[in-house]
C-alpha cells in the first residue's frame, strides 16, 4: 500500500493529469469505478451576446468525481477552480488518494472519519504548493535580479524578457479551487467543504413534502464566523465590504491552493496588515448522518448554479428550488446524468432568457460562471430509470417549465412510499418484480409476479393498478392539471395481443403497396432486357458457321 501511494503522489505532484471526460491524459483515478447511483451535469461559462453567438471568458475550470470504491464506500466531490484549472485538476486527482488508499480501513467512529476528511483537505493544499515549489523559487530568483525603486513601466521598458518570464511563472503558480466532498461510509454521510460550493441533502417529511438541508457552509465575507476570524487578524472588514466583499482576487475566504492570498497575501495593500494568512484551506466537516428511508437524494454543486438561478429569478430559497427541479427531472429522465444535465440546462435557459428581456435584467445576467452539478439518488422514485443509470438512455432537454414556488399557491410535493422504498434503479429489483409507474400522483407500486407469469398477465396487472381516479384530480387546475394529464397518458401500459406482441400503431400499407409496384416494374424491365438479348445470342452462332463454311 505504501508503494502504491508513493507512486500516486509522484504522479499527482506533476499536476499534468486532467479529470476524466475532458480529453485527459491517463490517470490512476481512471481505474476507480464510477458510482452508478449518481449523475453529473455541467455548463461552461458564457458572456451573452445579442446576436446569440457563444463567447467564453476562459476555459472550463470546474471539476468533479463520483466514485464507488468498495461496496460500502462512496466518494463524491465538486471543485470550482478560479484563475485557471491547475488547482481543480490537482485536487480531483489528489483528494481520492488521501481518502481511498487505506486511510478509512480501520476507522470506527464518526470523529475519526471527520478527522480523516479534515486532514485530507490540508494534505491536498500542502501537496499543491509542493508541486509548484520550483516555480516559486525561480520567480523569487528573477525578482531579486530586478533593481529596486523602479516603476512597473520602467522595469518593463528596460527588462522586457525578464518581465515576460515572470508573467509566465505567475500563471503557473496562480489559481485555486473551492472544494466540497461527500463521503458515504457504512451507511453514513459525511460532508467537508472549503469555499462556497454547496452540499444539499433532500429528505422526505412525514407529510411527503420535500425537506432541504444544506450541509456545507459558504466561506465568504457575509458569513459571520468568517467575518469574526478575519477581523481578529486585524483586517478592516468595513473597507473590504466597500470594495465588493472580495479578498484580493476572489470571493471565498477558504480555498485549496491560491498562493497569492496565502504565501503572497502581503502584496495586497488591503490584506498586508493581517497577522496570519487570511485565506485558509481548513474545511468545515459534518457527519455522520444515517442514510435511512427519509433520505431522498444529495446534490453537490458549484456556486455558478445557485448564483445564476438567484440572479434571474430573485428567489430567496434557491436550495429548495433546485431540489424541486431535481425531483421533477427524476420523474422525466431515464438516467441520472440526464437528470443533472436537465437541471443545469433549465437554469442556463432561465438565465439567458432573463438577459434577453433587456433593461436591468440584462445588466444583472450579462454573463454567468462555470456550472457543475452532481446528483446522488438514495430513495427518490425513478420510474424511467434504465438498467445502468449513468449510461445511455433518453435525455429530454425540453422539460417542465420552471416557476418559482413562492409564486404558486401549492408547491409540488415529493411523494414517497409509506413503508417500502422504491429501488433507485431497476437493476436492483429481483427478476420477478415489476415496477409499475403510477397513473395518478400516488407513489409507484411494486407488483410481485410469479416466475411463470406471462407478458399478458403482467400487462393485466399493470392495467388493474393504473386505472381509476383519485379525489386529488378535482383539486388540480390550469398548468398543473395539464401536466398531470400529460404524465398520466405517458404512464398508460401497452396492450398486447394473444401472441404477447404489441399491436402495430403505424400504418405501413401505403409503403408496401408502393414497394410492390416498384418491384413489379423492375421485374418487367429485366424481362424486356432478357428478351432483347436472346435473339442476338441465337444469331451469333449462325454467323460463325457461315464464316467457317466460306473459308472451307
Amino acid at each position: 500500500m505504501s508503494r502504491s501511494r508513493a507512486s500516486t503522489s509522484s504522479t499527482l505532484s506533476s499536476g499534468s493529469a486532467t479529470p476524466r471526460g475532458l480529453g485527459h491524459a491517463p490517470s490512476w483515478t481512471d481505474d476507480l469505478p464510477v458510482c452508478p447511483l449518481s449523475g453529473v451535469g455541467s455548463s461552461t461559462n458564457q458572456t451573452y451576446r445579442l446576436d446569440g453567438l457563444r463567447q467564453e471568458e476562459h476555459p472550463f475550470e470546474d471539476r468533479c468525481f463520483h466514485f464507488r470504491h468498495e461496496s460500502d464506500v462512496y466518494l463524491y466531490g465538486v471543485f470550482d477552480g478560479h484563475d485557471g484549472n491547475r488547482a481543480s485538476d490537482f485536487a480531483t486527482q489528489r483528494m481520492p488518494a488521501e481518502l481511498l488508499l487505506g486511510q478509512l480501513d480501520k476507522i470506527q467512529t464518526d470523529r475519526d472519519v471527520k478527522m480523516a476528511l479534515h486532514q485530507a483537505f490540508l494534505a491536498v493544499d500542502k501537496a499543491f504548493f509542493e508541486a509548484i515549489d520550483d516555480h516559486l523559487c525561480e520567480k523569487t530568483t528573477l525578482q531579486l535580479e530586478l533593481p529596486e525603486g523602479m516603476s512597473d513601466y520602467e522595469v518593463y521598458q528596460q527588462y522586457p524578457q525578464l518581465v515576460d518570464k515572470l508573467h509566465t511563472l505567475d500563471e503557473k503558480i496562480t489559481g485555486g479551487t473551492t472544494a466540497v466532498v461527500a463521503l458515504i461510509l457504512n451507511g453514513k454521510l459525511y460532508v467537508a467543504n472549503a469555499g462556497d460550493s454547496r452540499a444539499v441533502l433532500c429528505k422526505t417529511k412525514p407529510d411527503s413534502s420535500l425537506e432541504v438541508v444544506q450541509l456545507s457552509n459558504d466561506h465568504v465575507i457575509d458569513n459571520p464566523d468568517e467575518t469574526l476570524r478575519l477581523s481578529q487578524m486585524g483586517l478592516n472588514m468595513d473597507l473590504i465590504r466597500s470594495q465588493g466583499s472580495r479578498l484580493g482576487n476572489q470571493d471565498c475566504t477558504r480555498t485549496l491552493g491560491n498562493y497569492h492570498l496565502k504565501g503572497g497575501y502581503k502584496d495586497f495593500d488591503i490584506l498586508s496588515v493581517a497577522t496570519a494568512e487570511p485565506v485558509i484551506a481548513e474545511p468545515d466537516v459534518v457527519g455522520g448522518i444515517k442514510i435511512d428511508e427519509s433520505c431522498s437524494f444529495l446534490m453537490l454543486f458549484s456556486d455558478g448554479l445557485y448564483k445564476s438561478l438567484e440572479k434571474c429569478t430573485g428567489t430567496d430559497s434557491v436550495n429548495r428550488d433546485l431540489g424541486y427541479m431535481v425531483s421533477e427531472e427524476l420523474g422525466n429522465q431515464s438516467t441520472l446524468n440526464s437528470v443533472a444535465q436537465a437541471v443545469v440546462d433549465r437554469v442556463v435557459r432561465l438565465h439567458h432568457d432573463t438577459f434577453m428581456r433587456g433593461g436591468d435584467h440584462a445588466r444583472l445576467c450579462a454573463k454567468r460562471p462555470d456550472i457543475m452539478l452532481t446528483v446522488r439518488n438514495f430513495n427518490h422514485p425513478f420510474p424511467n430509470a434504465l438498467t445502468s443509470p449513468t449510461q445511455g438512455g433518453v435525455y429530454n432537454p425540453v422539460s417542465v417549465p420552471y416557476r418559482p414556488h413562492k409564486n404558486e399557491g401549492h408547491p409540488p410535493k415529493l411523494i414517497m412510499p409509506p413503508k417500502q422504498p422504491v429501488p433507485t434503479n431497476l437493476h436492483e429489483t429481483s427478476p420477478t418484480t415489476t415496477v409499475v409507474a403510477p397513473a395518478t400522483n400516488q407513489s409507484p407500486v411494486v407488483a410481485q409476479q410469479s416466475p411463470s407469469a406471462t407478458m399478458s398477465e403482467v400487462a393485466d396487472t399493470n392495467v388493474t393498478q393504473t386505472t381509476g381516479t383519485t379525489s386529488s384530480d378535482t383539486e388540480r387546475s390550469g398548468p398543473e392539471l395539464r401536466l398531470f394529464r400529460r404524465r398520466q397518458r405517458s404512464y398508460q401500459p401497452l396492450t398486447l395481443d394473444d401472441d404477447g406482441m404489441v399491436e402495430p400503431y403505424v400504418d405501413f400499407s401505403d409503403f408496401y403497396q408502393r414497394w410492390n409496384e416498384f418491384m413489379k416494374t423492375q421485374k418487367e424491365h429485366i424481362s424486356s432486357l432478357q428478351e432483347e438479348k436472346e435473339p442476338s445470342l441465337k444469331e451469333e452462332p449462325d454467323k460463325e458457321l457461315e464464316e467457317e463454311e466460306a473459308q472451307r
